[in-house]
């Protein structure tokens, strides 16, 4: 007869295993300007359903970003200064790795969305 100290790893592994998919989900991406990557993004991660801020970090020399999290679905934010602010909302990751791309834009290059008219008339 077995006790339940001896049956305790059996049970942690069917635990771990039951639920690895859940616990080892990858959401990450690549934030680009035109067809350069852009480092030092800060990129933020939310709960869609409560816009709850659940991560937040920093793009690496590649422009790549990485956060593990269970199945769900998020808004995901890329900041950087003299960048506009661009969301990608939405993002539904459910039993498999997702990966996106951002693409971020100059605010010197950016449309001003109060304007009505043409500026160079």
């Amino acid at each position: 007869m077995y006790t339940l100290s001896q049956r305790a790893p059996f049970f942690l592994l069917l635990l771990l295993f039951w639920q690895g998919p859940a616990l080892g989900l990858s959401l990450s991406g690549v934030v680009m300007d035109d067809e350069e990557t852009v480092a030092g993004v800060e990129v933020m991660l939310t709960d869609a359903s409560n816009n709850v801020v659940l991560d937040s970090v920093d793009t690496n020399r590649k422009g790549v970003f990485r956060f593990s999290v269970k199945p769900g679905i998020f808004n995901i934010g890329a900041f950087k200064n003299e960048y506009t602010v661009v969301w990608s909302r939405g993002v539904a990751v459910k039993d498999t790795d997702i990966s996106i791309r951002i693409e971020i834009t100059p605010k010197a290059f950016a449309e001003d969305p109060l304007s009505t008219s043409d500026d160079c008339e």
